[in-house]
C-alpha cells in the first residue's frame, strides 16, 4: 500500500459522491467539452458522463500504485518517493477540480478558460519540480531511448525539462491575457518543449 495515495482515494471518493448527489438534479445533457475559445461545443447524457472522470481517476490511482511494482527499475522509485506521491496527488486533484467545473458549469455561466488555466499552470509547475527530482524508470518522466540508457543523460535532461515545465507554467498564466488564443499558446509550448527535450537527450547521449 506504500504508493497508494490516501489523498487520491479521498479525492476519487469525493468525485463519485459529487456525481451521485447531482445526478438527479442536472439536466439530461450536460456540457462535457469546450472549444479553444472556452465555449461549450459538446453535450453528453449526464449518465454515464458524470462518472467518466471519477472512473478515469480511479483507474489512474490504481495504475500509479501498480507501476513501481512492475517497473524493472523499481528500486529507483525509493529515491524520489515523495515526488512520485506528489505527482499522483497533483493529477488526481486536478481531475477533481475538472469534475467540479463540469458539475457547476450547469448552474453558473463562466468562461472556463479563466478557471482552468491557473490550475493547469500549477500542475505544470509542480510537474517540473517532480521531473527535476525523478530517477531513471520506465513509466514516469522524459522517457527516450537515450535517457533510459544512461543515468547522466536522464539526470541532465530532467533537470532541464523541469525548468522548461516551470517556464510553461508561466506561459500558461500569461496566456490568460490572450484568452482567445490561450489553447494555442499552451499546445505550441508543450510540443516545442517535448521536441526540444527529445533532441537534447539524443545530442547529450552522443556527446557522452
Amino acid at each position: 500500500m506504500k504508493y497508494l495515495s490516501k489523498t487520491g482515494l479521498v479525492a476519487v471518493a469525493l468525485m463519485f459522491l459529487l456525481s451521485l448527489v447531482f445526478l438527479p438534479i442536472l439536466p439530461e445533457k450536460i456540457p462535457m467539452h469546450w472549444d479553444a475559445y472556452g465555449n461549450v461545443d459538446s453535450y453528453m447524457p449526464k449518465f454515464p458522463s458524470l462518472f467518466l472522470i471519477p472512473s478515469l481517476s480511479l483507474f489512474l490511482l490504481l495504475l500509479f500504485y501498480i507501476l513501481p511494482a512492475i517497473d524493472p527499475l523499481a528500486k529507483n522509485y525509493k529515491k524520489f518517493e515523495s515526488y512520485y506521491k506528489m505527482l499522483v496527488k497533483l493529477i488526481i486533484l486536478f481531475l477533481l477540480y475538472m469534475q467540479i467545473i463540469i458539475v457547476f458549469a450547469n448552474f453558473v455561466d463562466v468562461r472556463i478558460t479563466y478557471i482552468v488555466l491557473p490550475a493547469l499552470s500549477l500542475l505544470f509547475y509542480f510537474m517540473g519540480e517532480v521531473l527535476q527530482h525523478s530517477k531513471r524508470n520506465w513509466f514516469v518522466g522524459i522517457r527516450t531511448p537515450w535517457t533510459l540508457s544512461n543515468d547522466k543523460v536522464w539526470k541532465e535532461t530532467h533537470k532541464r525539462g523541469g525548468k522548461l515545465f516551470k517556464a510553461m507554467a508561466f506561459v500558461t498564466v500569461i496566456s490568460i491575457i490572450f484568452v482567445n488564443y490561450a489553447f494555442y499558446f499552451i499546445i505550441a509550448s508543450v510540443f516545442l518543449v517535448a521536441f526540444y527535450l527529445v533532441i537534447y537527450s539524443y545530442l547529450l547521449f552522443r556527446r557522452l
